[in-house]
């Protein structure tokens, strides 16, 4: 045998007598390492939001088994470390419910035979079923420019945040994104139109529809056929709450030129205005009035028809108010930390712009005025035994601030299911025939069952146990009143909630 073929011989005895003898170690790591690798617990793909407005949720997960990993038992638990692991309702989903609002944290863990436990990933969320509300809209019109436009105020008390809002105005058009000021224009003097507007938030709840009033846009100013016009200068608004004015205005003819005009307030003949560009109105009663301006040149004011005079003319219909609105406190439920209060405003002249609430306890303010409604819930940071008083009062759309009603209580742990209508307004019709109200129940211990009745009448099953469906009597009753209320699983009924009024 030549001494090279010799050299290979020896080299591949040795080379194979070291790998027969490292070979059972060998295999018995691979198998370690395969049998590591195929024990897990993972939750499967989905879409995950950031935020929900579902208070329950079927999580599908997978754990991973064959004879050599052997599962002994699968658990699942819901709210991070500090809860409690509990039996899956089966190997490969879960359902959690009642869920409450914020962040959720569920986990599942599958325990082997002999003894190992494999955890998921957690998979976090965040659930909000509290609908955003609209707090106010106000409507203005520029006459000069025949432009209308709203300005909405709205909040989210769920805490996922608002994501935008939708408007119609009827006749012309259906819903369609809007932002917090919705301008329009070209619009129809001879129709009548209806604005609404609903908000959305991030977790997909949409807000009661806040319907506005019907409404016709006044004649705008027009050149007649001589050219002459009036205009008033700044936008005036239909609520004031002063008894004097001076009001600014201005008259041209065809070339632009400053004409001389003739005014008229109410009842009152025409006469000559304070100044061509000036009229002061004085000692104002209480209630509706109107201020007309009209062009005065030869040839022009004193010829005109009854046509051309109504172009010629700049009307403005306003309201006197200097009177506050009175707002009572009329019911209280004060039993646990989030008392919740019903109140009534009565205002005559001039409609009620905003209602605004006040915490304090021992003379501290806790939370400043702020935009509140009937029923008002104090939702967070009271404690037990301190003593604290709410303030209510309201604004009215001259700009009056009435007096506050307040109410006085001492905070108590909370021994009852208690049940609160949440913020809507009363034009939430889903149509003609029917109407939501949503509310939400809490207790010491969990809440078994809802009824809901109307008009104080007899106790029936909810729709749902978060909200309730209101279907107009085929006598066409009146729904003047809602209540809702809860039973725990102490088998005790809790107090009714404070009448919501739709």
């Amino acid at each position: 045998m030549e001494p090279w073929l010799r050299k290979v011989v020896v080299f591949l005895f040795f080379f194979g007598l070291q790998s027969c003898l490292q070979r059972p170690e060998t295999l018995k790591l691979s198998e370690a390492n395969s049998k590591s690798s195929r024990r897990e617990c993972r939750i499967r793909d989905r879409e995950v939001a950031p935020w929900s407005n579902a208070d329950e949720a079927d999580i599908q997960f997978y754990c991973h088994q064959d004879e050599q990993a052997k599962i002994k038992s699968v658990e699942c638990r819901l709210g991070g470390a500090e809860s409690k692991w509990v039996s899956c309702l089966n190997s490969s989903s879960h359902r959690v419910q009642k869920l409450r609002n914020g962040q959720q944290i569920f986990e599942v863990r599958a325990v082997y035979e002999d003894g190992e436990e494999v955890k998921s990933v957690p998979y976090v969320w965040k659930v909000d079923t509290f609908s955003p509300s609209i707090l106010n809209v106000d409507r203005t019109y520029d006459e000069k420019n025949a432009m209308l436009e709203f300005e909405v105020e709205a909040v989210d008390s769920g805490g996922s945040g608002l994501s935008g809002m939708e408007c119609s105005l009827s006749p012309l058009q259906e819903w369609r994104p809007c932002s917090e000021k919705i301008q329009f224009d070209r619009l129809e003097k001879d129709l009548e139109y209806v604005f609404r507007v609903r908000a959305k938030d991030q977790a997909g709840n949409l807000s009661p529809v806040f319907t506005d009033a019907p409404f016709q846009l006044q004649r705008i100013p027009a050149a007649i056929a001589s050219g002459a016009y009036c205009e008033f200068l700044q936008n005036p608004i239909q609520w004031i709450k002063v008894r004097e004015l001076t009001v600014s205005f201005r008259c041209l003819d065809e070339q632009g030129q400053s004409m001389e005009a003739e005014c008229k307030s109410d009842e009152a003949e025409w006469g000559p205005c304070l100044s061509s560009k000036h009229h002061r109105l004085s000692k104002l009663s209480l209630g509706e009035h109107e201020l007309q301006v009209r062009p005065l040149a030869k040839g022009v004011a004193r010829h005109l028809s009854s046509m051309d005079e109504s172009e010629a003319l700049a009307r403005w219909n306003f309201v006197v108010d200097d009177m506050a609105p009175l707002t009572v406190i009329t019911h209280a439920q004060i039993e646990g930390l989030t008392p919740s209060f019903a109140f009534a405003v009565d205002e005559d002249l001039s409609p009620v712009r905003e209602v605004q609430c006040q915490v304090e306890a021992h003379n501290r303010v806790l939370k400043k005025w702020h935009p509140c409604q009937s029923p008002f819930t104090v939702s967070s940071g009271l404690q037990e035994d301190v003593s604290y008083t709410l303030k209510v009062r309201a604004v009215d759309a001259a700009g009056n601030i009435g007096r506050p009603d307040t109410k006085t209580w001492m905070a108590k742990e909370q021994k009852h299911p208690v049940c609160l209508t949440l913020h809507q307004q009363s034009s939430l019709s889903m149509d003609e025939e029917q109407m939501k109200v949503d509310f939400y129940c809490h207790g010491p211990s969990k809440i078994v069952e809802t009824q809901c009745r109307t008009n104080h009448g007899e106790w029936r099953s909810c729709a749902s146990e978060k909200f309730d469906i209101l279907e107009r009597s085929p006598s066409g009753e009146e729904i003047k009143s809602f209540q809702v209320r809860a039973k725990d699983s102490s088998n005790a009924w809790g107090e009714p909630s404070l009448p919501y009024h739709p």
